[in-house]
């Protein structure tokens, strides 16, 4: 089932609810019935900028006029997930939006972006639908067990100067199970609703919501973090995104290196770090944190 057509995502619609949300500043908002993909877009108007920052670190001009920057889209025809895979958006089932976040000086962790993006959504979903939310290290949303939203975040260089000046965060969001997925991804996707169910809210709307919840954690947490006990930047809301792991205490297979199955081991998820690394004992007994790859978890509604 589609979403119903007064659902229309709009430019004026979302720009009213943002300032509902009460967004100080939510910068530019670009809606598009059909684009490639949101993330792209924006990295595509980061390119044409110019420079981001002034020598001392603070905002340019071009900075301050991309800073929160959002891009939203009814479908995407190229949408973009981790590793270079493709995130399947199709027309009438969810809202897939990206935005520009610039800190003041450079980002020296873009991946720390997910945590407080993860969750945002997680609280958006929460309160509009009154449904639990869960985090899958590192990047995915769940409803009932089921994967309803996924996050890529990408690092944009500066040519002048190779410094990473801002990030793109990209999140696509499933409000119903779309019937035309591809086999293997309805095994473990699913939509915020029930099959059936009238959605509560607007796109709009819940777009609105998950931009107020994030862009409040980054607010508040500081941009770039301070650093940890490892050395690397803690980041906000780590605490929130550690309680809400579907993966603590459970038994996982572990893909050191995405898509490689010849990396593959078994492990317990023990915790989630300071730094958003995934925490995980072996059959041996011995522990490690892991960075990258990928997880699976041994049955099949969460894998």
């Amino acid at each position: 089932m589609s979403l119903p057509a007064e659902d229309e995502l709009s430019a004026a619609s979302l720009a009213a609810d943002c300032a509902a949300e009460g967004i100080a500043a939510p910068g530019q908002l670009l809606v598009f019935d059909e684009i490639d993909s949101t993330n792209a877009e924006l990295l595509r108007r980061l390119s044409a900028a110019g420079a981001l920052h002034k020598a001392d670190g603070s905002l340019s001009a071009a900075g301050t006029e991309m800073h929160r920057l959002v891009a939203a889209a009814a479908f995407q025809t190229a949408g973009r997930g981790r590793v270079g895979r493709t995130f399947y958006s199709p027309a009438g089932s969810g809202i897939y939006f990206s935005f520009v976040y610039v800190p003041d000086g450079c980002v020296r962790d873009p991946a720390a972006y997910t945590v407080p993006a993860a969750v945002g959504v997680c609280r958006a979903v929460e309160a509009l639908f009154g449904v639990q939310a869960q985090i899958k290290w590192v990047n995915d949303v769940y409803v009932r067990g089921r994967k309803v939203c996924g996050i890529l975040t990408e690092g944009f260089a500066s040519p002048r100067t190779g410094m990473v000046e801002a990030v793109v965060v990209g999140i696509g969001i499933n409000i119903r199970q779309d019937p035309s997925l591809p086999a293997e991804l309805a095994q473990r996707a699913g939509g915020i609703l029930a099959d059936g169910s009238a959605s509560p809210v607007t796109r709009s709307r819940l777009l609105a919501r998950c931009l107020a919840e994030i862009f409040r954690l980054l607010d508040a947490g500081g941009s770039a973090g301070t650093e940890g006990e490892s050395g690397r930047s803690c980041i906000p809301a780590i605490g929130e995104y550690r309680s809400r792991s579907l993966l603590i205490g459970k038994t996982l297979t572990v893909s050191a290196i995405a898509g490689d199955s010849g990396s593959r081991y078994n492990a317990l998820a023990t915790g989630i770090s300071d730094d958003a690394g995934l925490c995980v004992r072996l059959a041996d007994g011995s522990v490690r944190i892991l960075r990258s790859g990928e997880v699976t978890l041994h049955f099949s509604r969460n894998s």
